[in-house]
């Protein structure tokens, strides 16, 4: 979905598995973001369509230049009593060119909170890893991920 912009009501993206997101027209990548109409426009991804059981969402980042990253950040749905859940794990993998990447991903894994349905935003830790690309993939807690913003933290890559 290249040029994808991600501001309409909320949508089932599962018809493909694979996004291409072309920042900066659906993902912040500023270090310090402007929330626009936080909480109204989701993109969801259902896990039982077209055979996704046990398969992760799959996005991929493509920046400018190459960065030092430090933290991501997903404000996430979190409306258990209808199978929306924060996904339970994720990996995030990083390129420079943007064909092979990194065979050692950062993983983060998410505590489940089914007492609170509130939106919430989590933050990854990307420990200064070094990018252009970054390929990310969400791991289904319940049927379904909702995103409704992604934000990136990130520095200017030393060169050696």
């Amino acid at each position: 979905m290249p040029g994808a912009h991600f501001k309409s009501a909320f949508r089932d993206a599962s018809v493909s598995r694979h996004h291409d997101v072309d920042p900066p027209s659906s993902v912040q990548s500023d270090p310090h973001p402007i929330p626009l109409y936080l909480g109204y426009d989701w993109v969801g991804w259902r896990n039982d369509s077209l055979g996704w059981a046990g398969k992760p969402v799959e996005m991929v980042f493509e920046f400018d230049t190459v960065r030092n990253f430090s933290a991501m950040v997903l404000h996430t749905n979190n409306m258990y009593s209808k199978d929306v859940q924060v996904f339970l794990q994720a990996k995030v993998y990083f390129s420079i060119g943007g064909q092979h990447f990194s065979s050692e991903p950062v993983q983060f894994s998410y505590m489940p909170d089914a007492i609170m349905e509130s939106a919430r935003d989590v933050t990854i830790k990307l420990h200064h890893r070094i990018g252009r690309y970054i390929q990310v993939h969400l791991y289904f807690a319940m049927r379904w991920i909702m995103l409704s913003e992604i934000s990136f933290i990130w520095g200017v890559a030393e060169r050696a």
